[in-house]
């Protein structure tokens, strides 16, 4: 007696965690947790890096453990997750983020039948994830996920759900020849990332022009370097406040404006021009920079402190300058 279609059960459904469940990254989430603890988070990192991407997020999620139930997670994923297992389908979470992580979202949530992450070694991202899933579902899988590395999982499913996808993605899944949905979330606005930078944070290093007011003439020379630190200054005083949130949110603070690996590459793009830029007025400017940066991280809490901080160092580079 031959099965008829509606006698063949559905494919399970595996999600991804970071970009897709979360809109975040566990590996960051874990980073500017640790940092929030312990500045000697990068050295660590780098050493536990030389070990493999496995043992770095280890590592990370040892001395920066995560309250899962603060992270950033995609309601209309987990609403379509919800109507999946409504339908009868089983559902996996398999990530490459560490495996103690991953069970830790899989209790909190509570919908999930199976949880795979990293450990022994063993990245499961990519080709380690696609052979995964092969060998544990033989009879076929739907895979939901957001980004290029995904592509190489993709091809062994027999159904492909991605995440808010950008153009070029969504062109390349569909070329793959298995069934495809896209689910669209909302996405981030251009504005957010300007809001997240605090524009308005630089008045307060106007003050490296008071000097000047004192002064009977100024040169072209002297206003140009002033207007250098100024700038300078106003690039690490943007990174500080991308910072804040990234330190904070774990303690139950501010959410951050843009996802958190976009937040993190401009951290470190701002701390690094703005550090370079101080360089070219002379050294003392560069270690002013970094005290800045410094008062960015340690004064988290307390935003009149740090404020009184940024007017002071900002009349020291002043002073100095003329």
């Amino acid at each position: 007696m031959t099965a008829s279609p509606h006698d063949v059960p559905p494919p399970p459904l595996v999600v991804d965690l970071d970009g897709t469940l979360i809109r975040s990254d566990m590996l960051y989430e874990t980073f500017w947790s640790a940092m929030a603890s312990r500045w000697t988070t990068p050295f660590v990192a780098l050493s536990a890096l030389l070990r493999g991407r496995a043992a770095l997020k280890r590592r990370l999620a040892q001395i920066g453990p995560v309250d899962v139930r603060a992270l950033p997670y995609n309601p209309d994923v987990l609403h379509y997750i919800n109507d999946r297992r409504a339908e009868g389908v089983q559902t996996a979470l398999v990530t490459a983020s560490d495996q103690q992580l991953a069970n830790r979202i899989a209790e909190h949530l509570q919908v999930f039948d199976l949880v795979q992450g990293s450990g022994d070694g063993v990245n499961l991202k990519g080709d380690h994830k696609a052979r995964f899933l092969s060998a544990r579902f033989p009879a076929g899988f739907a895979y939901m996920g957001d980004s290029l590395a995904d592509l190489r999982v993709w091809p062994h499913a027999v159904k492909a759900v991605t995440v808010t996808p950008s153009s070029a993605l969504r062109a390349r899944v569909e070329k793959l020849g298995c069934e495809v949905e896209h689910l669209e979330t909302t996405k981030v606005p251009a504005s957010a990332y300007l809001r997240a930078m605090r524009p308005q944070d630089w008045l307060l290093n106007l003050a490296v022009f008071l000097p000047l007011l004192g002064m009977a003439g100024v040169a072209v020379a002297q206003f140009s370097a002033a207007f250098v630190v100024f700038v300078a200054l106003g690039l690490v005083t943007s990174a500080s406040a991308i910072a804040r949130p990234l330190l904070w949110r774990q303690a139950g603070g501010m959410e951050p404006e843009m996802p958190i690996t976009h937040a993190t590459l401009l951290w470190f793009l701002l701390n690094l021009t703005g550090l370079a830029l101080a360089a070219t007025v002379g050294p003392w400017l560069a270690g002013i920079s970094l005290a800045l940066a410094a008062a960015g991280y340690l004064i988290v809490r307390s935003p009149v402190l740090l404020a009184a901080v940024r007017v002071g160092l900002a009349l020291a580079a002043g002073a100095i300058l003329f």
